[in-house]
């Protein structure tokens, strides 16, 4: 999309300003899927905490997980931290071809890696420990950390930290960082 709006050469050059949504507050997400639960006959109840903490803010992930959460929920009950915890992994389903295409198309190993570090690191791109484990160097994860905030992967989260856009991808790379994930070859 970058490329469509900023080269000159293309139909669309200077036909839009760039401009980064933020992160919607928890308490307006609250709001919002109680709401529409009780629209519905329906309560969100136990299993709010946990869909705003797996959202982090995003608003497309925010209204997925909700979606997953209403269909585990009857009319006329509430969500439960089981009803919850089904409706994540229902979510994470959908989400796997997805996350592993993205994944198996990044150029190199090193973006993979730059990935897990800052997933693993808290955020820190270049905490010594995950780093040695990952056998990367730290020139080469700078390089890496700059090529993944231009493609809006990952975004700076303040005081030197990043954050992978998607929580629900941070999630994933998580899980492949342990040995969970379904790109097996990783790279």
């Amino acid at each position: 999309m970058k490329q469509l709006f900023e080269r000159k050469e293309r139909p669309l050059y200077g036909a839009a300003v760039p401009m980064r949504l933020g992160r919607l507050a928890d308490a307006d997400i609250a709001d919002y899927v109680a709401d529409r639960f009780a629209q519905t006959s329906r309560s969100v109840g136990e299993a709010l905490g946990p869909l705003l903490e797996s959202a982090q803010g995003h608003p497309q992930r925010a209204i997925m997980l909700a979606h997953h959460l209403w269909d585990q929920v009857p009319s006329g009950e509430a969500g439960t931290l089981e009803r919850w915890e089904a409706a994540h992994a229902a979510a994470l389903a959908e989400l796997q071809p997805e996350f592993d295409a993205i994944w198996r198309g990044y150029g190199s190993t090193v973006a993979q890696k730059t990935l897990r570090l800052i997933v693993a690191g808290s955020g820190s791109a270049y905490r010594t420990a995950v780093l040695r484990r990952l056998e990367l160097e730290k020139s080469a994860a700078s390089a890496a950390v700059q090529r993944l905030l231009d493609a809006a992967d990952v975004e700076e989260a303040g005081a030197g930290k990043y954050r992978v856009v998607d929580p629900l991808y941070a999630e994933w790379i998580a899980r492949v960082d342990a040995g969970g994930g379904d790109a097996a070859d990783e790279g």
